[in-house]
């Protein structure tokens, strides 16, 4: 478990602190380790990335190559977003996608069915 907070006056304040309270009461007597690290905000992947990935990139492929919306996405994870860096590798969920990942990721699908599938998608508006 993570817990986010703040330093204020040389004290660490929680930002939810009866998330503080179930952790230290389930650690109670054992060792643990505590690291402290600045916490950077993430840009989320935007709703605008969204709506375009799902009403364009996948719609013109599901209907192109014969996949329901759920299914090409699906598809599309396990083709272009797989980390192999990890063992097993792992799929990438685009709801975890920053806007720079989620941009590059639509980059590589809109690449990928132009060169390997000959399917043209029109970019974003």
């Amino acid at each position: 478990m993570k817990l986010y907070g703040r330093i204020m006056n040389g004290k660490i304040v929680y930002d939810y602190p009866q998330n503080e309270a179930r952790l230290l009461d389930s650690l109670d007597g054992k060792r643990v380790k505590v690291v402290i690290t600045k916490h950077t905000q993430r840009k989320p992947r935007s709703i605008e990335q969204n709506a375009y990935y799902w009403g364009v990139v996948v719609n013109i492929l599901g209907n192109d190559l014969g996949y329901d919306p759920e299914e090409m996405h699906d598809a599309l994870l396990v083709e272009h977003s797989l980390d192999r860096t990890t063992t097993p590798p792992k799929v990438k969920r685009t709801s975890t996608m920053t806007s720079e990942e989620m941009g590059q990721y639509i980059d590589r699908v809109i690449r990928w069915a132009a060169v390997e599938m000959g399917i043209i998608i029109p970019e974003a508006t």
